[in-house]
């Protein structure tokens, strides 16, 4: 049963990520990447020579990509759950060192996608490519506020072969 200090507590908690993602919003709209350091949190662990260095061209996705070896598409594949797609992630609740984490922002219904995604470094750190700029680590709620407020973790399918992806259908079957 939930308690009014359990939701108190919520509350409080629910303020203080809302300051830290103005904060955040606020040095990210200014391309202050020394201040934004200044939050609690969050450091560049990968500086970019954002004029010229090419691994820029990357965004968050392409970020991971290069990171897990699971392509951009298969977060999207998962989101959506094509059918006949092989499936190369499963939803975790407890995520492990590696695992992939999406934002998204189901309170714009139309707008319910994948926003940023990032891998989880551990000890509650994400480490991940805010658009074309320079990686960060950070906390799992210190992002942008555009990046929405909806977190889900993936891990990649460890399968014997490609086949066993696929769903089995029942009843025989002729090749």
């Amino acid at each position: 049963m939930v308690t009014y200090e359990d939701l108190e507590r919520w509350r409080k908690e629910q303020e203080r990520i809302q300051k830290i993602r103005a904060k955040i919003d606020e040095f990210t709209d200014k391309k202050d990447w020394e201040r934004l350091c200044s939050v609690r949190g969050i450091k560049i662990v990968e500086r970019r020579k954002l004029a010229s260095d090419e691994r820029d061209e990357n965004n968050c996705f392409q970020y991971v990509e290069d990171l897990t070896g699971i392509a951009c598409d298969a977060v999207w594949s998962e989101w959506y759950m094509f059918p006949g797609r092989p499936r190369q992630l499963i939803q975790v609740q407890e995520p492990q060192k590696g695992d992939i984490i999406v934002y998204s922002d189901s309170s714009r219904t139309w707008e319910y996608i994948p926003r940023h995604v990032g891998v989880y470094a551990g000890r509650g750190k994400i480490r991940s490519k805010w658009g074309l700029r320079h990686v960060f680590e950070h906390g799992i709620n210190h992002v942008p506020t555009s990046y929405g407020f909806d977190v889900n973790f993936y891990r990649k399918i460890a399968t014997a072969s490609p086949a066993a992806q696929f769903p089995r259908r029942s009843g025989r079957q002729n090749l």
